[in-house]
């Protein structure tokens, strides 16, 4: 598992350069590797830190593949409920542009 951020911005472009859609660059490869760093943590192997760079691995691979996104080949999952501890203002700002970021491709 490569938890470093140039490499999964690389292997990013690769796909897009060997055609492969971006739709599917994040399901098939961003996502599995979340599920592998998911899976990791609960069996003891990676902690807290490990989570944290995996994430924002995947958030700047995502930033690569965001501008390749097709609506039109990606369906509807169900819906998206955020929520935040009351008068937790930071949290509800984060909330916002996570969703705007979720949301940003069924216009």
């Amino acid at each position: 598992m490569n938890l470093n951020i140039q490499g999964v911005q690389q292997a990013c472009r690769d796909a897009l350069t060997a055609g492969i859609d971006a739709y599917d660059a994040i399901t098939r490869g961003l996502a599995r590797g979340m599920n592998i760093v998911g899976q990791k943590y609960e069996q003891g192997e990676y902690f807290l830190a490990e989570l944290i760079m995996a994430g924002e691995a995947v958030k700047e691979g995502t930033k690569i593949l965001e501008p390749y996104l097709k609506p039109e080949t990606m369906g509807v999952a169900g819906r998206v409920v955020i929520g935040t501890v009351k008068g937790d203002l930071r949290a509800r700002l984060r909330s916002a542009k996570g969703a705007h970021r979720v949301c940003s491709c069924e216009k």
